[in-house]
C-alpha cells in the first residue's frame, strides 16, 4: 500500500551526485482508498525541512508503467492523447538513428578556415569534407548555415588519396590511436568508428537534439551530417511528424513522463521518446498541416529570426484536433 510519495527529481539532494531522487512511505496492508499522496518538490531546499504541500492522485496511474506526479486530470489527458496515435519509432518506413559518434570530435570536427586549408593543400580534400550539424545549428523549424566539416574518413577509405588531411590526422596520431576501437584493432587511427547508415545522412531528415527544454525539431535537405548530440529520423512524411513533434500537445505529453536533466533539460530520446503517440492519417489529411510547415521553413528560410508564430498556432489547433481534445483539455495543455 503505497502511502505518500515525496518526489526531489528536480533537485539536487547530493552534492557529488546528479540523481533523481524519491522517497516512498509504504505500508504492508491492502490499499483502503483509491488516491496516492503526492508531493513534488522543486526548487531548492533551504532547509531540512520538507515544503508542505502536494496533492491527491488517482492510485490506477502508480502501476507497473512509468509514473508521472501530475494531477489526475492531466495524466488522464495523458492517457487520452497516447490512445490517439501511433508511436514515432513504429511509424511505417521510418528510420531513427542518432548522429554520427567520432571518437575525437576535436580532431574529425574542423572549422571553415582548417576546411580551406586543407583544400588549398589539396584539392582532392574537398571530397571528405562534409558540412556537419551540432546542437547550436538545430533549431525549432529551422537549420543554420553549419560553419563546421566533418573529415569523412569512412571505413576502408584508401586515406592515402587525401594527402593533405593524412598528414593533418598524423599530427593527432597518437591521440587518435588511443580512441577505444583503434586500440582494440577494430579500425584504422584514422577512420572514423564504423557506422551502418552513412548513407542515411545524405536524405532529408527530421533532425533534433538530444538535450533540450523544449521540442525543437527541424528538416535537413542539403545531406549535413549530424554529431551524437542529436539524432535524426529518414523515412516518409517527415513534414507532417515536424509539425505533431512541435506541437504543444507533444510538449505537454512529453514532459509528464520524460527524463529530465539539471535543471530543465529534456532528453528527447529512449523508450519514452521513441512511444510519443502521433496521429496516423492519411496524406491527404496531412496537407493542411504541411502546407503550413511549408510556409514557416520558407519564412525561417529567408529570415531566420523570422515570427511565424501565427502559422505554429494554427498547427497547434490542428493537432489538438487530430487528437480530439475538448476545450477543458487543451486550457490543460497550455496551462502547463
Amino acid at each position: 500500500n503505497i502511502l505518500q510519495l515525496i518526489n526531489f527529481n528536480e533537485i539536487n539532494v547530493f552534492e557529488s551526485a546528479n540523481v533523481g531522487s524519491i522517497v516512498t512511505f509504504i505500508k504492508n496492508n491492502k490499499p483502503l482508498d483509491n488516491t496516492i499522496f503526492v508531493n513534488e518538490i522543486k526548487g531548492e531546499l533551504v532547509s531540512d525541512r520538507i515544503p508542505s504541500g502536494g496533492k491527491k492522485v488517482a492510485r490506477k496511474f502508480y502501476q507497473e508503467n512509468q509514473w508521472s506526479f501530475d494531477e489526475t486530470g492531466s495524466q488522464t489527458l495523458k492517457q487520452k492523447i497516447e490512445s490517439k496515435g501511433v508511436p514515432f519509432s513504429k511509424w511505417k518506413g521510418l528510420t531513427i538513428n542518432r548522429g554520427i559518434t567520432t571518437g575525437a570530435n576535436n580532431i574529425f570536427i574542423i572549422d571553415e578556415l582548417k576546411r580551406r586549408e586543407l583544400i588549398n593543400e589539396d584539392s582532392n580534400s574537398k571530397e571528405i569534407l562534409v558540412p556537419v550539424l551540432r546542437g547550436a545549428n538545430i533549431k525549432r523549424y529551422l537549420i543554420s548555415n553549419p560553419n563546421q566539416y566533418l573529415i569523412f574518413t569512412y571505413t576502408g577509405i584508401k586515406i592515402q588519396n587525401y594527402p593533405a588531411v593524412y598528414k593533418y590526422l598524423t599530427k593527432h596520431r597518437a591521440e587518435l590511436e588511443q580512441v577505444y576501437e583503434a586500440k582494440h584493432g577494430q579500425k584504422k587511427w584514422y577512420e572514423l568508428r564504423k557506422c551502418s547508415y552513412y548513407d542515411k545522412f545524405k536524405k532529408k531528415k527530421l533532425v533534433w537534439t538530444r538535450l533540450s527544454n523544449q521540442n525543437a525539431f527541424s528538416i535537413s535537405v542539403n545531406g549535413e551530417f549530424t554529431v551524437d548530440s542529436s539524432s535524426f529520423a529518414v523515412g516518409d512524411n517527415i513534414e507532417y511528424l515536424s509539425a505533431v513533434l512541435n506541437s504543444k500537445v507533444v510538449l505537454f505529453y512529453f514532459k509528464l513522463g520524460s527524463v529530465i536533466w539539471g535543471k530543465d533539460g529534456i532528453k528527447w530520446f529512449g523508450k519514452y521518446f521513441d512511444n510519443i503517440p502521433i496521429p496516423d492519417i492519411p496524406p491527404d489529411k496531412q496537407k493542411p498541416i504541411v502546407g503550413l510547415v511549408d510556409q514557416i521553413l520558407t519564412a525561417k528560410k529567408k529570415d531566420p529570426n523570422a515570427d511565424t508564430s501565427a502559422l505554429e498556432r494554427q498547427i497547434d489547433k490542428m493537432v489538438y484536433a487530430l487528437y480530439d481534445l475538448t476545450p477543458e483539455e487543451i486550457k490543460i495543455v497550455e496551462a502547463r
